[in-house]
């Protein structure tokens, strides 16, 4: 009788594939820059202090400030919805909120947020654990009539199924909803979209400028 070898799970290589690309896509951006724009001498001879960059020079230097931080927020962000995914089909155990609460505080430019904290514990092969994670990704959300639905959901002293990683029983999440997957894609994206941006953002400013000003 043939022997069939390890099942292939979709989750788990996704999971593992955007783990490595939030690793590897900052430096891999910076060093493509630095190829493309060395061989075709966009930057020879300028030494960034008290020189006018060209539209082209500047969509260089866009990319060195921000291009990174682009990749690295995308990359993490697919790398939190890669696990979300794949947690809903991992193993489950009973768990106890110990407790419960909605923490708020101020964000940068996005005003107040909210989050639901949380403290459960739960136990695998006899083994008890504990673990504060509700979602994979940012837990500050602006939307506050969510989070304290949330909260209503996980209230202190409820029980609950907590799905534990089966590589690390001590990691586990309570929500897997798709709701809270969609919040999470849009978040990152629209950063990373932001950040992606800025080099065509300085591309566009400096072209401008030469061109009412003579450049």
């Amino acid at each position: 009788m043939a022997t069939l070898g390890p099942v292939f799970d979709p989750d788990a290589a996704r999971v593992k594939l955007w783990a490595t690309a939030t690793v590897l896509a900052p430096p891999v951006v910076l060093f493509a820059n630095w190829v493309v724009s060395s061989a075709f001498g966009v930057m020879e001879g300028v030494s960034l202090v008290g020189v006018e960059l060209t539209p082209l020079q500047g969509f260089v230097v866009g990319v060195y400030v921000t291009g990174a931080f682009a990749a690295l927020a995308y990359c993490w962000g697919e790398w939190d919805v890669a696990l979300g995914r794949a947690s809903k089909s991992w193993p489950s155990a009973t768990a106890i909120v110990e407790s419960s609460r909605v923490g708020e505080r101020d964000v940068y430019r996005r005003g107040r947020c909210y989050r639901l904290e949380v403290k459960y514990h739960y136990k695998v092969q006899d083994t008890e654990y504990e673990c504060d994670r509700v979602q994979f990704g940012n837990t500050w959300l602006d939307d506050e009539a969510f989070v304290r639905t949330l909260a209503k959901k996980y209230h202190h002293g409820v029980k609950v199924e907590a799905h534990y990683n089966p590589d690390d029983s001590s990691s586990a999440v309570l929500d897997t909803s798709e709701e809270l997957i969609a919040r999470l894609e849009s978040e990152y994206r629209s950063k990373a979209y932001l950040l992606a941006a800025m080099p065509v953002i300085f591309f566009v400013g400096i072209w401008v400028h030469d061109l009412f000003h003579g450049g």
